[in-house]
């Protein structure tokens, strides 16, 4: 019967591209995340150097001038401005630690796409964020680099 045989196709049509978007997504969805995670990580890092510079510039005086420039970042009033203000460095880190939280929600199943490899590096990262993230929120310790 021609029904049954179109019927047949289309099942093998569907399973085939099916298959494909499993191997397209196992292999670019790691790397997207990577991608995400540099950005996120290499802006924190640049932000962590202008507060290293402005305080090598401006010495006892930095700490405001720093207040002064994440309160401009952060239309809130907030008191964690550390990490709320897109100009601090927490932001950033904070940010890139989020990623293991998408990365590991089982609605988006994205952890299913990464290799060991892969994802040993991404957990290491995501370490590397944490650490990070507690260097660059706590004021006692973060005006005082």
């Amino acid at each position: 019967n021609a029904d049954d045989l179109d019927d047949r196709t289309m099942t093998v049509e569907a399973e085939a591209r099916a298959e494909e978007m499993k191997d397209i997504r196992s292999t670019f969805a790691p790397l997207a995340v990577a991608m995400l995670y540099d950005a996120l990580d290499t802006t924190g890092m640049w932000m962590e150097q202008v507060v290293y510079d402005t305080q090598q510039q401006f010495g006892s005086a930095s700490k405001d001038i720093l207040v002064s420039l994440f309160e401009t970042f952060d239309e809130s009033v907030n008191t964690e401005l550390l990490t709320t203000s897109q100009a601090a460095p927490g932001y950033w880190h904070k940010k890139a630690l989020s990623l293991a939280s998408i990365v590991a929600y089982d609605g988006h199943r994205l952890h299913e796409t990464f290799n060991d490899y892969d994802m040993d590096k991404f957990l290491g990262s995501i370490a590397e964020s944490h650490l990070k993230l507690n260097r660059c929120s706590n004021s006692r310790t973060f005006f005082e680099c």
